[in-house]
């Protein structure tokens, strides 16, 4: 299965702007500073982690929820929250909570979104799923950290 092109944009950008911002300090001369900073803000994380820092919404930049990918195809192609809403037969709470990734893919959706993008819905459950499985690997990983 092919990869659509607003996954590789985000996924360009975050590696783009990780990159840029590793560049400015080694450029700064901040990179050594921020590095020993670094080490002593994880040891603070260590004693004072909680769930909330295991959550979907603190996830990282490279595990990529549905939704994140629906929002591009919409904006790339000047479809309205409005718009995309009545599409996908969301309100507007639920098409923000689906692009955030809090909301899950259903089998109904991702038709619905075949419609919409012209992906097959089996493209879009499969993202899902991998969103899913990731997202899992991540939340254990971290609470194993914060034990």
């Amino acid at each position: 299965m092919s990869c659509c092109m607003p996954c590789c944009m985000i996924r360009a950008r975050a590696d783009w702007q990780t990159t840029q911002e590793h560049n400015t300090e080694i450029t700064s001369g901040k990179h050594k500073d921020s590095h020993m900073e670094s080490q002593r803000h994880q040891d603070q994380d260590q004693a004072q982690c909680n769930q909330a820092q295991c959550s979907a919404d603190s996830r990282p930049a490279t595990i990529i929820c549905p939704g994140q990918l629906v929002e591009a195809i919409m904006n790339n192609t000047y479809v309205s929250r409005e718009q995309a809403a009545r599409r996908l037969g969301l309100s507007l709470e639920d098409l923000d909570r689906f692009y955030k990734g809090d909301l899950a893919l259903t089998k109904e959706l991702s038709f619905k979104l075949r419609d919409a993008t012209g992906y097959t819905a089996s493209h879009w459950m499969g993202i899902e799923t991998l969103y899913r499985k990731r997202l899992a690997k991540w939340q254990e990983q971290c609470q194993k950290n914060c034990q």
